[in-house]
């Protein structure tokens, strides 16, 4: 069976920026966050999120950035998950889906 499971991953930023190279796009204290939905074969929701979260952390990575800091990329959580059905796979059909409702 076919599962897409939503990750989530955290960008922290770490150290003092060299001034040299500190131009017009640099933000101080910027950190940042990625939704990743990753397809997963396993034969249930729990494996599912297993195999996501394994390969999740396989995934995390440590670089230094155009400004010589640290940048720590981290995964959080896997957040959702839910059946792909292959029988049904076609071009243009809707994977994901996910409603925001904002409250009155």
């Amino acid at each position: 069976m076919l599962y897409g499971v939503k990750n989530i991953y955290r960008f922290s930023v770490e150290g003092e920026p060299d001034k040299t190279l500190i131009d017009s796009n640099y933000e101080k204290n910027y950190q940042a966050f990625e939704e990743s939905i990753m397809l997963v074969i396993a034969d249930s929701f729990e494996r599912a999120y297993e195999i996501a979260e394994l390969k999740a952390k396989k995934a995390e990575d440590t670089y230094t950035n155009c400004y010589g800091q640290t940048v720590k990329y981290r995964f959080i959580d896997s957040i959702d998950c839910y059946s792909i059905s292959e029988n049904e796979l076609e071009d243009g059909m809707e994977l994901y889906s996910n409603i925001v409702s904002l409250s009155k």
